[in-house]
């Protein structure tokens, strides 16, 4: 698992599905769990966790995510929501010590703002640059529903970054139009 450079994130919260490879191989699920905190898993189809993910945040625009590894339960790195991630999806990754390693930016805050106001139905591509600037990749969002993510990797950078991305991308966009409240 997570040992390629092509991913397809496709779901509502608060389940969503993982394909990797081209064309697909394997596939991976993603739950949140209402655990009075936001917190999700993937999971192989026979219920293996692969990844945790977690933060002692709800809905906060600057939350880190915590990324383990269930079979180590060791940390992996962490995923942060930019302040600016509800007008303009921003992440930054860091690996286990802390270190900036990369980052997930929305390409065009014009087309940004105009695919909130047409509830996700216009194509965007997403930057995925490494700490010293330099292009790791991209992820598209492609229209229609269910949302689906593909991300191209090019460069050195865990994929688990970019995958959770992509599902905390879906989670908190206005584009996903069953909105998944942990509290409910």
């Amino acid at each position: 698992m997570f040992d390629t450079d092509r991913y397809e994130v496709s779901g509502y919260a608060p389940r969503y599905t993982v394909h990797e490879g081209s064309p697909p191989s394997s596939v991976l699920d993603c739950e949140w769990l209402a655990v009075g905190r936001e917190a999700f898993v993937f999971s192989t189809r026979d219920g293996t966790e692969v990844l945790r993910v977690e933060t002692d945040r709800i809905l906060d625009a600057g939350a880190v995510y915590t990324l383990t590894d269930p079979q180590t339960e060791s940390a992996v790195g962490s995923v942060r929501r930019g302040r600016t991630a509800m007008v303009r999806p921003n992440y930054e990754f860091r690996d286990a010590d802390g270190a900036f390693v990369g980052r997930l930016r929305e390409r065009g805050r014009l087309r940004s703002v105009a695919r909130r106001l047409t509830f996700g139905f216009l194509p965007t591509t997403y930057e995925i640059r490494g700490s010293r600037g330099e292009s790791l990749g991209e992820m598209q969002g492609l229209p229609g529903l269910p949302t689906r993510y593909r991300i191209q990797l090019t460069g050195e950078l865990d994929p688990r970054f970019p995958v959770v991305a992509a599902v905390l991308t879906n989670r908190f966009d206005a584009a996903d139009p069953v909105p998944y409240w942990p509290f409910d």
